[in-house]
């Protein structure tokens, strides 16, 4: 075989086994289902209480909280949005801040990494917590039964219906983004998902 036959043979596989390891890594994303961090939830004694737990730079967070928005707090419960941030807030993140509490939400910002780094399993963003009127918390998972889309299967309204009605909830998976630092590099070690820590 000539030299330069074998240098494009050997060019050619290279391709194939990087592009077979990036895909899958991408791919692999959907399929990560993360932990809650319970320590978050937010109570309103005598009332349900439900706590949407946002990550800045999420792609899945930024679809729940463009659905909250649309949707707008629901009545006789009392409704929070806490957003993990990393490091300081951006105008965009006081634009929705805004538009959230015109909605009727209560919203508060955590840094991510203040707690995260502790942690022992890997929680991400984002996520819902349902508590009853004693601040015991009934629910503690995801939206909905795959990664989080525009406008398709959204289930929060239906968990909250069915928790108030005092009927089985089954928890959904978190898809989306881990919240620590730690956690990001260990499943995205090539910076695809995570560029420089940033939650995408």
């Amino acid at each position: 075989m000539k030299i330069k036959s074998l240098f494009q043979l050997l060019s050619l596989v290279g391709w194939v086994a990087i592009s077979t390891v990036v895909i899958s890594q991408l791919h692999s994303y959907h399929l990560i289902s993360f932990y809650p961090n319970r320590d978050l939830a937010a109570h309103q004694q005598g009332m349900i209480s439900v706590t949407h737990v946002l990550g800045t730079g999420c792609k899945c967070s930024d679809v729940i909280r463009n659905y909250l928005i649309s949707r707008g707090s629901l009545k006789g419960i009392s409704e929070s949005v806490i957003y993990l941030v990393d490091g300081k807030k951006s105008e965009a993140a006081n634009l929705f801040t805004q538009q959230l509490k015109e909605k009727g939400f209560q919203v508060s910002f955590k840094d991510q990494e203040s707690f995260s780094e502790f942690e022992s399993k890997v929680t991400g963003v984002p996520f819902m917590m349902v508590s009853d009127t004693t601040q015991n918390i009934l629910y503690a998972g995801g939206y909905g039964s795959h990664k989080i889309l525009e406008g398709q299967d959204i289930q929060d309204q239906k968990i909250i219906e069915q928790i108030v009605a005092n009927k089985k909830v089954y928890t959904l998976p978190i898809f989306g983004c881990a919240t620590s630092l730690k956690y990001q590099s260990l499943i995205d070690p090539f910076s695809f998902k995570y560029p420089q820590g940033a939650s995408r």
